[in-house]
Formats: structure tokens, C-alpha cells, sequence
């Protein structure tokens, strides 16, 4: 296996790993009305979305598939806008703390298998 390709799942498996504890500081900061650092998590999760979005994509070009369906979480996504929109803190909490954090907590990593 490529050391590019392994330095990417790793990547990847980490960044995922990292996601159930964002979505409890994002849950928890609206919990607690601090909407201006929960939005700012938001952003940065949404960015490292599309970044994971974006790696799965390449890597599945490279024949290295994965199991995560992202398409989930688009939907999630969605619903986390509108939400937003109407200043439904509590509906944006509830998605990140029952829908989004279980995902990816039950998520697949890449299995790296390193050639000898």
C-alpha cells in the first residue's frame, strides 16, 4: 500500500474518531446558550465534512472502499439548517447529541494493511 494512500486513512480514522466528542461540545454549547462558539464548531464540522467527503471520494478512485455512508449525514446537514434558520437551538442540539455523534461513533475506520 502506498505511504500517501496509509497517511490518508489515518487521517481519515483519525479525524472521525474526534467527531463524537465535537458533537457533545457542540450539543453542550447550545445546551448552555453559547451560540457564538457552538456556530463556530458547526463551521469547522461542516468543513471537515466536506474534507471527509472529499478523502472518501479519492480513496473509493483508488479501489479502497469504505462502508460510511455520508449521504446520512448530508440529510442531517439539512435539517441542521433549517433548524439554524429558525433559531431552534434545541433541534440542532438533539441532531448532533442523538443522530450525527451515534453515526460516527459506529463508523468503520479504514483498515491499513501495510505491505511488507
Amino acid at each position: 500500500m502506498n505511504e500517501l494512500i496509509i497517511d490518508v486513512m489515518n487521517s481519515f480514522n483519525d479525524y472521525i474518531s474526534k467527531i463524537p466528542a465535537g458533537c457533545d461540545s457542540i450539543a453542550m454549547n447550545l445546551q448552555q446558550e453559547d451560540y457564538e462558539v457552538a456556530l463556530n464548531l458547526i463551521v469547522d464540522f461542516s468543513e471537515g465534512f466536506e474534507w471527509l467527503k472529499e478523502v472518501q471520494l479519492l480513496l473509493i478512485k483508488n479501489e479502497y472502499n469504505s462502508n460510511i455512508d455520508f449521504d446520512l449525514i448530508q440529510g442531517f446537514l439539512e435539517e441542521i439548517n433549517t433548524g439554524l434558520e429558525k433559531r431552534d437551538f434545541i433541534v440542532v442540539s438533539d441532531i448532533f447529541e442523538y443522530e450525527i455523534k451515534p453515526f460516527f461513533e459506529n463508523c468503520t475506520p479504514y483498515e491499513i494493511l501495510e505491505d511488507n
